[in-house]
């Protein structure tokens, strides 16, 4: 086929007839004197004064130039290698070249209220909970986001920690309003801490349908109806967990703030 840009539109011809016409060209009455085809079936323009462009045939375009940190706006030559990077030779700023990217970057409509992330774990669903300081927990799943606050349940929107189990329930630490767990339409206090406040930084599944529960003031284990605690002062001097690991063998590691790595093995 041959692509020609002609009029400011973008036209495709191939076998002795016209194939596709992508409307107007997005760089308008801008000189274009480099063109190319990318493997993929995009193109990429490149022009004297207002950058790069790369247009995606019926997706759209997009333009890089000095205003969104590509480093010039008058492009010399371009080249793509057998690794899909574009090399892009630049008039006053040298030779740059673009990657394929292989982050999508997620955030909320509400971008997070303005607040820090804190966690974020992935359920059996493919649900994303991302757990956060100062604004609740939220939930990205195929039908969009989620924000879950007081009207859900919780009792503190500091979320420190956030867990799915294999059992497919969703637990959170808070930082000062305990460890509440998913019911499928609100947060509920576990019974057995219902007068626990201290934060939550850490949790990790057991074997066997019970929580390690990573705290400020020491590690426990719960099981339902069972709360054991496993290391707190004074037989740990800095009990403050903020990381728990479970290697295949059951022995439990966790860091601290302060304290150092922990290690319990065969109830030492």
């Amino acid at each position: 086929g041959l692509w020609i840009m002609t009029d400011n539109r973008m036209r495709k011809w191939k076998n002795g007839r016209w194939i596709g016409d992508f409307g107007p060209a997005p760089w308008g009455q801008t000189p274009v004197h480099l063109v190319i085809e990318t493997k993929d079936g995009n193109l990429v323009a490149g022009t004297s004064d207002h950058g790069l462009y790369l247009i995606f045939p019926g997706q759209g375009s997009l333009q890089l130039c000095h205003t969104n940190g590509f480093p010039d706006d008058w492009t010399t030559s371009l080249c793509e290698d057998r690794e899909d990077n574009l090399w892009v030779g630049t008039g006053n700023s040298g030779l740059a070249v673009l990657r394929p990217g292989n982050i999508t970057t997620l955030s909320p409509p509400d971008g997070w209220q303005g607040r820090g992330i804190l966690s974020v774990a992935c359920a059996s669903d493919g649900a994303l909970w991302i757990g956060t300081e100062g604004a609740g927990l939220y939930r990205f799943h195929y039908d969009g986001w989620t924000n879950f606050d007081q009207n859900s349940g919780l009792v503190h929107r500091y979320i420190w920690s956030v867990l799915p189990d294999a059992q497919g329930n969703i637990w959170a630490g808070t930082w000062g309003g305990g460890v509440l767990e998913w019911s499928g339409s609100r947060f509920e206090m576990l019974p057995e801490l219902k007068d626990f406040d201290a934060p939550v930084p850490a949790l990790l599944a057991t074997t066997n349908e019970g929580v390690f529960i990573g705290t400020s003031i020491g590690l426990m284990r719960y099981e339902p109806g069972k709360i054991t605690w496993l290391a707190r002062e004074p037989e740990f001097a800095l009990p403050d967990m903020r990381a728990i690991l479970e290697t295949p063998d059951g022995t439990l590691w966790f860091g601290t703030s302060g304290g150092g790595l922990g290690r319990l093995q065969q109830g030492a």
